[in-house]
């Protein structure tokens, strides 16, 4: 589990950027550019075997704000080969010392800067928890097959009726027009697609903790004789994979865009690592493999227009892609009626 950038923020604007041990300035010129050298430290270590470890925390409780110190790379060290000396209770006693001596030093501009870090770093990990953006390689490959398609219940968590008006409330600074406009608009593909995903989806034993939709592979193919008029079956399930198709291109272009602001204005490291939001789904009619991206006219356009909720694929595939493809021609498959 990654560090959420609520936790994240707080750690770094409490102690003022500076180690909480040695009191060392930890953002460094290098090359004329500043460069963050801090490390979040972690208090009892995040797995098994590392310093201090507690097996009783949880996952969230080892890389919440409570358990992470700000440090410099040599008092990191430090305090990890000494760990009879570096208790947790000494670690906290030192994390509270640092940030009580920290208040003193802030200016009203350090403290408007923090608060609008916090409320930022809070709005991030909205999105990235309400839809599971942590585990986007995970549930976007199920969707499209091969076999059937699924949509794992944890995609969605209390999405509709917490993150989605949670994200609309935030007080959005007026300087950061993209991330306030990606955040919105990942929120609502997501939620355009499942809803759309729902309308031919249902429960099947075999697959628990999922909403189920057969894909054309299974239904046509594997239904010899079953339908009376299968041509027609097969032209309206492929309009049908075609929607699913198109929408979840979109929600990666949603999500490349958020994840681009996210550096920008919050954490230059997000998903540094791991990379892109990619589309990896392989479906029998049409192969997806790549990562999309809004063009910088797309950008200009939604960001020109504004915040245009929706819930409807289609409308906000028209609404955002300079070039939308029609409902009946996917754009991305080659297969023609």
């Amino acid at each position: 589990m990654a560090i959420p950038q609520t936790a994240a923020t707080l750690v770094w604007n409490r102690a003022r950027g500076l180690c909480s041990i040695c009191k060392a300035d930890l953002v460094d010129k290098i090359g004329g550019d500043p460069t963050i050298t801090g490390e979040r430290a972690h208090i009892t270590a995040e797995a098994p075997g590392g310093p201090r470890y507690d097996q009783s925390l949880t996952d969230k409780q080892r890389n919440g704000y409570d358990n992470l110190i700000l440090l410099c790379g040599d008092c990191h060290n430090k305090i990890d080969k000494a760990e009879r000396h570096y208790t947790v209770a000494a670690l906290h006693a030192l994390k509270a010392e640092h940030e009580a001596y920290c208040l003193n030093l802030l200016t009203v501009d350090d403290e408007r800067r923090a608060i609008k870090g916090e409320i930022l770093a809070n709005a991030v990990d909205l999105v990235v928890d309400g839809v599971s953006l942590e585990r986007w390689d995970d549930w976007t490959r199920r969707l499209l097959g091969p076999g059937k398609y699924l949509w794992p219940d944890y995609a969605l968590k209390e999405f509709r009726y917490v993150v989605r008006p949670a994200i609309q409330g935030v007080l959005w600074p007026h300087d950061v027009p993209s991330l306030e406009i990606s955040s919105k608009m990942l929120v609502d593909a997501v939620m355009a697609f499942e809803s759309t995903f729902s309308r031919q989806s249902g429960r099947d034993a075999t697959y628990p903790e999922h909403l189920v939709c057969d894909s054309i592979t299974q239904v046509v193919w594997g239904s010899q004789g079953y339908f009376h008029d299968r041509r027609w079956l097969e032209l309206e399930l492929k309009r049908w994979d075609r929607t699913l198709q198109i929408g979840l291109v979109h929600m990666a272009k949603c999500a490349n865009w958020f994840a681009d602001a996210v550096r920008e204005h919050v954490n230059p490291r997000f998903r540094v690592t791991k990379g892109a939001f990619i589309v990896d789904a392989f479906h029998h009619l049409a192969p997806h493999f790549g990562v999309y991206f809004f063009t910088v006219d797309e950008k200009r356009l939604a960001m020109a227009r504004g915040y245009q909720p929706g819930f409807d694929v289609w409308k906000l595939v028209a609404d955002t892609w300079v070039d939308p493809p029609r409902p009946e021609i996917s754009g991305f498959d080659t297969d023609e009626e």
